[in-house]
């Protein structure tokens, strides 16, 4: 629709590789999905589609030195290490004091939150993560 810009690329540049094929691999994983076989074949399809574009992510190990090039109001889909996932989650920056953290729904506090620690850190805590994707509205 237009109203949002991939950034990714020209923040950081890393191409990001994976197949995309986790809902129709795990239909039993989503409510949705479970007894529709005809859903299940769309969503395929659609991951194929996912799967051949080229997109680029920016390393979690890369944050600190890319942070002053994001906004907030910024969208970030965090990526995964999970295999056939590409976004594990999502959420929305935002700078105090300086730094970048992460607006985000958390299951944990089960609640719109905003991370106490910087993107930063919150992404190197995780072993199952592996940097973002930014989209930044036009």
């Amino acid at each position: 629709m237009g109203i949002v810009k991939s950034v990714s690329q020209e923040i950081a540049g890393t191409p990001y590789r994976k197949t995309i094929n986790f809902m129709s691999t795990h239909p039993e994983s989503y409510l949705q999905l479970k007894n529709h076989p005809e859903i299940q074949k769309i969503i395929a399809e659609r991951e194929r589609e996912i799967s051949m574009r080229k997109t680029y992510f920016i390393p979690k190990e890369k944050i600190g030195e890319i942070e002053s090039k994001l906004n907030d109001g910024d969208i970030v889909g965090i990526t995964s290490r999970v295999d056939g996932l590409d976004i594990s989650h999502v959420g929305i920056l935002v700078r105090i004091n300086g730094r970048i953290h992460l607006m985000h729904a958390s299951t944990t506090a089960e609640k719109v939150v905003i991370s106490d620690n910087s993107l930063e850190d919150y992404l190197l805590k995780s072993k199952s993560v592996t940097g973002i994707m930014v989209a930044r509205p036009k």
